[in-house]
């Protein structure tokens, strides 16, 4: 789609989505989404419009404006204001949630006055509620063009008949560019972090990346290390992430209270590192490289997409996780390197994470054919031209047709 016609066209292209200093994995998505476009095609002006509960002052000055999550009515006046500057197109990336529903009244202002904008729902379970994906349908109805992060989501979508196949486009999650080299030492590490990478123990590292919260099984990881202890004396655990706390019934600060409670228990506190943070992709990539597994034991079978997985197979990094439609799709193009196992299972995750300590003698090289997050920009970049073109030709706002793969 980066045909020479379109590479000269300039677009000028609003992005609604969670940003920090939310901390999730949408807005960590859109961060890396917004640095790669300025790569990738800087004929397109971006214009980053946060949708958060945070006060306007603690935003980035890179945001050109904020919508209040909770404001029914602050999302039409968020339409009403991209219309007046004058926006080409709008990229809305949707997360679930108690407040998704309203984003219904900004797309509903942009469709009245025909400003064409694409649709990227992210968490896309087939678990998803009933409400829930009559919500995304709605959004999709009027989409120009619908942007899914693996082909088990379009599969989601194309089942629950949220959208038709013309208008969906498959583009990956982008992979920063600083996981799939070796990092670098004169990265800026937080305290926290760089103590725990100080730490020499002769013994194997997992860790688990992402937001927490309890949907991601960290304590069935938990329940596995009395049982790895016998086969690896010197085995640590990392669990570095932000809280999720606007979308996760229990807080992440009560959850990792539970957590510390079940390994004092079994008496492997010492064993466990709780870091709360969002880490940057350079300090992840630190993390990535000194591990030895990434053990990722979400509880829901159904996950079409995970951004934690993406990046530990870019390291280079074996990775343990809960089978689920991505981690299938996922499993071809890493064999041998992707293990999936049973959800809240911990003997058979324990089971398989030893089996991988005890074969993997050596590292695997950096999956640099993973799509980097440029990569993903251009595609991004190529769909908005040919929304507009399309449009231009047609006249009309029309369904976006793109195969990205």
């Amino acid at each position: 789609m980066m045909a020479a016609t379109t590479a000269g066209l300039r677009v000028r292209l609003a992005i609604v989505s969670p940003y920090p200093p939310r901390q999730c994995a949408v807005s960590a998505y859109t961060q890396e989404l917004v640095r790669a476009l300025a790569v990738a095609a800087p004929q397109i002006t971006v214009s980053l419009w946060s949708v958060d509960s945070t006060p306007v002052a603690d935003h980035r000055p890179d945001v050109a404006g904020v919508i209040p999550a909770a404001d029914l009515s602050g999302y039409r006046r968020a339409a009403q204001k991209l219309i007046r500057i004058g926006a080409d197109a709008v990229l809305v990336v949707h997360e679930p949630g108690p407040h998704a529903r309203h984003l219904l009244g900004l797309t509903a202002e942009l469709t009245r006055a025909g400003v064409p904008y694409l649709i990227a729902p992210h968490e896309l379970r087939w678990s998803v509620r009933p409400d829930q994906a009559d919500t995304i349908a709605a959004l999709c109805r009027e989409a120009a063009g619908v942007v899914v992060l693996s082909e088990a989501a379009e599969k989601l979508v194309l089942a629950a008949r949220m959208a038709p196949p013309e208008r969906i486009a498959v583009i990956p999650y982008g992979v920063p560019p600083e996981l799939t080299r070796p990092p670098s030492s004169d990265v800026d590490v937080r305290p926290e972090l760089a103590y725990l990478l100080a730490d020499r123990a002769p013994g194997p590292l997992l860790v688990t990346t992402g937001p927490v919260h309890p949907g991601r099984g960290v304590d069935v990881a938990v329940a596995t290390l009395p049982l790895l202890v016998r086969r690896f004396p010197g085995i640590r655990y990392v669990v570095a992430g932000a809280d999720d706390d606007l979308n996760a019934p229990l807080p992440g600060a009560r959850y990792r209270a539970v957590l510390r409670r079940a390994a004092a228990a079994r008496g492997i506190d010492e064993r466990l590192h709780l870091l709360d943070a969002a880490l940057a992709p350079p300090e992840t990539a630190l993390l990535l490289h000194a591990a030895s597994v990434a053990v990722l034991p979400d509880l829901d079978p159904g996950i079409t997409s995970s951004a934690p997985l993406v990046d530990a197979l870019a390291a280079g990094l074996p990775v343990v996780t809960t089978a689920h439609p991505f981690a299938r799709e996922t499993s071809g193009r890493a064999p041998g390197h992707l293990v999936p196992v049973p959800p809240a299972n911990p003997e058979a995750l324990a089971e398989a994470v030893g089996d991988v300590l005890d074969k993997a003698r050596r590292r695997h090289s950096p999956n640099r054919e993973t799509d980097t997050s440029v990569t993903s920009a251009e595609h991004l970049a190529g769909l908005v031209h040919f929304v507009l073109l399309h449009r231009r030709h047609a006249g009309r706002t029309t369904g976006a047709r793109a195969t990205h793969r």
